[in-house]
């Protein structure tokens, strides 16, 4: 989709801020809904172009890269590789000139195109013709780098498996961390007080370190927990976070619950983790989010807003996630299982864990997410996996609840997913025998 406007060419990408972006406007028309429309931009784009400093060798693993900017006065400069950013601002070296910076990019196998995109107030973004860069040399196989996070222990409301699942989802993905060298990858747990903004921040630099000129390696970040939106952020709710006495779920007037005021102690936004996951060099990432949404439990509207807030940037960091939207602090954690339903459900399509006999007996469920038999699971077959055998699971613990009085939608499980596909982990021998 491309416009002309101003003799200029724009494209959907210059569009895909979350002030343009909605990824809701088709349900919206469905039931006759019209939205409002977004402020049009009046300001002109950044103009910017990209190029190679100098030229390279075709065996050359690295390329210098340098922007140029019609003019220095821009907020945001991000560049991509492969159609993934990979640089921020920050990441920029100066020369002299105001217009003009310089970073230094590690290359993949085959074919590598750049493009740089910059942005303005009041302006749609803009966006530098592409360049490409070949590599024709041999690639190391990747490592699997994986931060996960898990908060349980709360003072109300507190859950059983988070911190858990957290640990089981890490400790099976170490064994496949390792690539063909043998070079392990980084796992990092972080659950309940451990759960720190200071922790979170220094564990996620030590993947960016650990990843560093390694564009092939995979990073996975998983989330388990309450979440909420505060101060227009995705966040998830930490230990001292003030839940009221009261449960709201039982009030009337459901809408009419304020979001209590909370200090930053007692949430960790993910767009601190979002900034420093779509500047490190690894090329492919996955987020997965297995979290009671706390805040539906105070007002319906945010859950859209939650999932407007993961859909936009799934977009804009091309990074693949799975989100399980849940109502209620306890619904969707199942004693049978010992696990949150979508992390189980991850561990058996990942080889960890067995389905329940009448599951595969009556719904002819797959035993696991490697749909098409070549030994390595992708995102798309494990998010695949998710949607065909999730519902199975939820009927089978009586998950889908009846609609609340009021609100005529019953709650049900969603997933949330970018169009990203990349190799995730090969699946174990034993994983794949029959049983």
């Amino acid at each position: 989709v491309r416009w002309l406007v101003d003799n200029s060419i724009r494209t959907l990408d210059q569009y895909e801020r979350k002030e343009f972006y909605d990824p809701q406007l088709i349900d919206a028309l469905r039931i006759g809904t019209a939205p409002p429309p977004p402020a049009q931009p009046v300001a002109i784009p950044p103009a910017l172009v990209v190029d190679a400093v100098a030229p390279r060798k075709r065996l050359d693993r690295d390329v210098e890269l340098t922007v140029t900017l019609r003019d220095a006065n821009i907020g945001e400069l991000r560049l991509y590789q492969n159609g993934i950013p990979v640089r921020a601002r920050d990441d920029f070296q100066p020369t002299g000139d105001p217009r003009r910076v310089v970073t230094r990019v590690r290359l993949r196998a085959g074919m590598n195109r750049f493009h740089a995109m910059a942005s303005r107030p009041g302006a749609a973004d803009g966006r530098s013709p592409g360049i490409e860069v070949r590599y024709d040399g041999a690639e190391p196989s990747g490592r699997l780098h994986v931060l996960a996070l898990g908060v349980s222990h709360y003072q109300r409301r507190a859950l059983l498996y988070a911190d858990k699942d957290a640990q089981d989802v890490a400790n099976f993905l170490k064994d496949l961390s390792t690539d063909a060298e043998g070079n392990p990858g980084l796992v990092k747990v972080l659950v309940n007080e451990d759960v720190t903004q200071k922790n979170v921040e220094q564990a996620l630099y030590a993947i960016r370190d650990r990843v560093k000129d390694s564009p092939q390696d995979r990073v996975v970040v998983f989330i388990a927990g309450h979440t909420g939106i505060h101060d227009d952020q995705f966040s998830l709710l930490l230990p001292r976070y003030p839940f009221p006495e009261s449960d709201p779920v039982r009030v009337a007037e459901r809408t009419s619950a304020k979001v209590p005021k909370v200090d930053k102690g007692a949430i960790l936004s993910y767009g601190m983790i979002y900034s420093i996951l779509s500047r490190i060099d690894a090329l492919q990432r996955l987020v997965i989010v297995d979290a009671c949404q706390a805040e539906e439990i105070f007002n319906d509207p945010q859950v859209q807003r939650i999932q407007r807030y993961m859909a936009a940037n799934s977009r804009g960091a091309k990074t693949a996630y799975l989100l399980a939207s849940r109502e209620g602090e306890l619904a969707n954690e199942v004693a049978e299982l010992k696990h949150g339903l979508l992390t189980f459900d991850l561990l058996m399509g990942m080889g960890d864990s067995r389905p329940p006999d009448e599951l595969v007996n009556l719904r002819a469920l797959p035993r696991h997410a490697d749909l098409d038999g070549d030994g390595v699971i992708t995102t798309q077959e494990l998010r695949a996996f998710v949607e065909s055998t999730l519902p199975a699971l939820a009927e089978r613990y009586h998950i889908v609840r009846a609609p609340t009085e009021g609100h005529g939608k019953e709650h049900r499980i969603e997933l949330r997913s970018a169009d990203d596909d990349f190799p995730l982990i090969p699946l174990k021998t034993e994983a794949s025998a029959p049983r």
